[in-house]
């Protein structure tokens, strides 16, 4: 219990911190309501230093945050018009109006706690191949008891009663029955408050046999925030029009491409906003759309070539760039080209240094163009990479790799990796992905640093170790204490000491794994 407590003491602190009230914004004017009684869509008005009550995004204001309870990063976190905020976190400096994503009871911190509380009541294959064998333990320590008795009955009628209950009491499955768990709770624990939040009891006891690691590249190894460069557009049309009618098409999107257009539609008022009708989203692909009874789309290469007929110039023409391209097409032509730029993270290099230090295949996949991801390789030094990828044809890597019996990780963030990540024999999601692919994932990187997945392989490590330690201990113990009761060289109160001292041994052992330091990670770019 006080593994468990602690295991998901992070996660209750910041939902007992949630305020319980809240100021509404309602034509004009502020009301304080109930935090229950928000509803999606309501604008909220939070002044510096308050606790922000809701999960949301911001409609007015620029503010610094601090997650450092959710996530685990102690330094301030920039918010801007469109930055989500959530429920447990501070505004440091300016007042805000964050317009409401989710009722309270799907707040993300919430949705965390469910998960966490999930992943502590499962059972890893350790731990019920531990119970299967304490069955067995309790049986076969009866069976000497009675053996004893039996036996001491014959030699000295008046020791047999002493025999049997020193025989019963001194016998310890509890490394097998208590401490197992107990060290997995732990380690659990010790991963929340670092921000790094288990979905499932086997997660632990799976990393430790990985082959390979799987990266996608957008969002993963590269921060997501893409930023457009260039564009070239076809003769008779304005770059204002391609920009709009891309925008107009983005507007829903979750795609980290989506919000570079609709950043250069909310800073440019000549962009108009079109009506978009039939939108259809084409995972890992692109947008399609119909404006003015024409088709519309945006998207890679494969998606747009599709939807054009005949050859085109800009389809084809041969791109000297290291940038994401993507392509928009209208009335049956292309009639733009975008390259945009992603910044890679700063630990990515490290991270993979380590990785394969360790004797880890890395490979990276990607949706994105051949250029852009040899750029990101190079960076990284990933020697095995796949560009231009759909997400079934991801899915079908991964599923090629483990028949062929590899233990394989996946690390990714958008939706097309929710397939891969649900195949994979362990999966992390970043703290930025979509929710279908957190519900795939075995671990969630709420901080996003990719340097928390060598603490993870770490803590894996230790846990392991500590199970060992446990199951040697519980092993060498019981072999010497249950013969030496059985001749009768242990009194029923010395049994009892030694059952209960070898329980606390056993337990406290599994409960250092919440307390042990961090291992140095790798320095950014090292």
């Amino acid at each position: 219990m006080s593994a468990r407590r602690r295991s998901l003491g992070t996660v209750l602190q910041i939902e007992k911190s949630i305020p319980e009230s809240a100021i509404r914004l309602v034509d004009g004017q502020t009301v304080q309501v109930d935090v229950r009684e928000i509803d999606i869509g309501d604008r909220i008005v939070v002044q510096p230093g308050e606790i922000i009550p809701v999960d949301g995004t911001i409609e007015t204001g620029q503010t610094t945050a601090d997650e450092s309870l959710l996530t685990g990063e102690g330094r301030p976190v920039l918010k801007i018009v469109g930055s989500q905020v959530v429920a447990g976190s501070v505004n440091l400096e300016s007042p805000i109006h964050v317009r409401v994503v989710a009722s309270a009871s799907g707040f993300a911190v919430n949705r965390i706690l469910r998960l966490a509380e999930t992943a502590q009541a499962g059972k890893s294959q350790t731990a019920l191949m531990a119970d299967w064998i304490a069955s067995y333990f309790i049986t076969g320590v009866l069976v000497l008891a009675f053996v004893s008795g039996a036996a001491w009955w014959v030699i000295d009628p008046d020791f047999w009663l002493a025999v049997v209950i020193s025989t019963l009491v001194v016998a310890c499955p509890c490394a097998l029955s208590l401490a197992t768990p107990t060290a997995f709770v732990a380690a659990m624990g010790k991963l929340s408050r670092q921000g790094i939040v288990t979905m499932k009891s086997e997660f632990l006891e799976n990393i430790c046999m990985l082959d390979q690691v799987v990266f996608d590249k957008t969002g993963t190894l590269t921060m997501g925030m893409f930023e457009l460069k260039a564009m070239e557009v076809l003769e008779g049309w304005g770059e204002s029009q391609a920009l709009s009618l891309a925008a107009s098409l983005n507007q829903h999107s979750h795609h980290p491409f989506a919000k570079a257009f609709r950043d250069v539609a909310e800073k440019n008022e000549d962009l108009e906003d079109l009506e978009i009708e039939n939108l259809t989203s084409k995972t890992g692909s692109g947008i399609i759309g119909s404006y003015q009874g024409e088709k519309a789309a945006i998207g890679s290469a494969r998606l747009i070539g599709s939807l054009v007929s005949g050859p085109d110039n800009l389809l084809e023409k041969k791109l000297q760039t290291d940038n994401s391209v993507c392509y928009l097409a209208y009335g049956g032509q292309v009639i733009a080209r975008f390259e945009l730029d992603d910044t890679l993270r700063e630990d990515a290099r490290g991270v993979v240094q380590e990785l394969e230090n360790r004797g880890l295949d890395l490979i990276m996949l990607s949706g994105d163009s051949k250029d852009a991801v040899e750029r990101v390789a190079q960076d990284t030094g990933i020697d095995d990479y796949h560009a231009e990828m759909s997400p079934s044809e991801k899915l079908e890597f991964v599923r090629q790799r483990i028949d062929s019996g590899k233990r394989v990780m996946v690390v990714g963030d958008g939706i097309n990796d929710a397939p891969m990540s649900a195949l994979a024999s362990v999966s992390i999601a970043m703290g930025e992905a979509s929710d279908l692919t957190r519900l795939h994932s075995d671990a969630v990187l709420l901080n996003g640093r990719l340097t928390e997945i060598l603490e993870v392989i770490e803590v894996a490590w230790r846990t392991r170790r500590t199970i060992r330690q446990n199951m040697s201990w519980a092993l060498g113990y019981n072999l010497m204490a249950i013969p030496c009761a059985m001749f009768g060289l242990i009194p029923p109160w010395l049994a009892a000491i030694g059952m209960s001292a070898s329980s606390l041994i056993v337990s406290g052992n599994a409960l250092r794994m919440g307390q042990s330091q961090s291992r140095r990670q790798p320095e950014a770019g090292s």
